[in-house]
């Protein structure tokens, strides 16, 4: 899996272009429907599809049961994109040459996506990432990427892909180099930040990446500053982490409330722009909960909200009480342990116009009731 920076490209003169590549598009729209079928999608067989199409397909396949079930029809993706390669090494690569001519807005560095065209000795011409298209050059790549982070005070682990930044005033220049590394290939799996600061504006820009066009599956931040402009301090937050997973934004500030995880967690929601879960925990927030719902409203792209230890009526307020369109499926694990709130909830249920689907995970305490 590598990353993809570009949103894709639309196609000039679609018909002859279909016709052209139709013994490679034919194989990825059957990796594609292999893939998509898990979440009930299908995708129409080439020759029925629409010349002019600019419909999104909405995937929303948050289930245990379908991440389990794609990562099984990812195996064996895996073994039939192999078979495809093997395949396609005997056709002629001309036509590949020519496959910029059908596109818009093609990228400067004439790469699709961070994809080159190599040509092999026997003159097919393949678009591949840069990590299989010249294992030195890549190697290149990548000493140069580690050697950057390093000049900035960083550590980066090649065997576990663990970056790590202790002490550091983090720069305009610092956050463009990682973003710039980060959307060109570099894959970092977790990234530390540790007694740094950040001025605010590229904190968002740092994230904006980490969360939309990165590889980075867990962000670390503990004693982290945030400073205004024109300096001192805005928030500060005591300890962060956040896990990117199957569409899926889970955040934990160590169950324990600092006046920098409302600013966090508001700045995560506004630069998201492609994980539609958000798993929170109630402990993070007690006491703040109008601050909480006010974070909900900045939500435009989460549509599911789990939280954890949902026991107090001011974070079910929070939470069925905040005036957003966004969110329709709700959560609420090791929640409604306490008795008393019971009735409330029942009652906010009934003003519910918010949530489409209501999953109580733990019903014990109902029961009892």
């Amino acid at each position: 899996m590598h990353v993809a920076p570009r949103g894709g490209y639309s196609i000039k003169n679609s018909k002859e272009f279909i016709r052209r590549y139709e013994s490679y598009l034919k194989p990825t729209l059957k990796i594609a429907q292999l893939l998509l079928s898990a979440g009930n999608l299908v995708i129409p067989q080439l020759e029925n599809v629409p010349i002019a199409n600019n419909n999104t397909v909405p995937l929303e396949t948050n289930t245990p049961e379908y991440r389990q079930d794609m990562e099984q029809r990812l195996k064996f993706v895996d073994i039939l994109v192999n078979q495809i390669d093997g395949k396609q090494a005997s056709r002629r690569g001309t036509d590949l040459r020519e496959i910029l001519t059908y596109l818009e807005l093609v990228d400067n560095e004439e790469s699709l996506g961070n994809l080159d065209p190599i040509t092999t000795d026997d003159g097919h011409v393949r678009w591949i990432c840069s990590e299989h298209c010249d294992g030195i050059s890549f190697n290149d790549n990548m000493s140069s990427n580690i050697n950057d982070f390093n000049v900035m005070g960083g550590k980066f682990d090649r065997k576990t892909k663990e970056a790590v930044v202790i002490g550091v005033n983090v720069t305009e220049r610092n956050v463009k180099m990682i973003c710039g590394a980060l959307t060109k290939g570099f894959n970092i799996v977790k990234l530390v930040f540790q007694d740094c600061s950040f001025y605010e504006g590229y904190l968002e820009t740092l994230l904006d990446t980490i969360i939309n066009r990165s590889s980075i599956r867990c962000l670390n931040m503990t004693a982290v500053t945030v400073t205004k402009f024109f300096g001192g301090v805005k928030y500060t937050c005591k300890n962060m982490v956040v896990e990117f997973k199957n569409q899926s934004l889970k955040v934990r500030f160590n169950d324990n409330y600092h006046n920098g995880n409302i600013p966090m967690l508001n700045q995560l929601l506004l630069r998201n722009k492609i994980h539609r879960t958000l798993n929170i925990s109630a402990c993070d927030f007690l006491g703040h909960e109008s601050d909480l719902q006010r974070c909900f409203e900045s939500n435009r792209t989460v549509t599911e909200l789990i939280v954890e230890y949902s026991n107090n009526i001011y974070i079910l307020n929070a939470i069925f009480n905040s005036k957003t369109n966004a969110l329709h499926q709700l959560k609420l694990p090791q929640s409604l342990s306490i008795p008393s709130i019971l009735s409330p909830f029942c009652e906010l249920l009934k003003k519910n116009t918010t949530f489409v689907e209501v999953d109580l995970m733990d019903y014990t305490g109902f029961k009892e009731e």
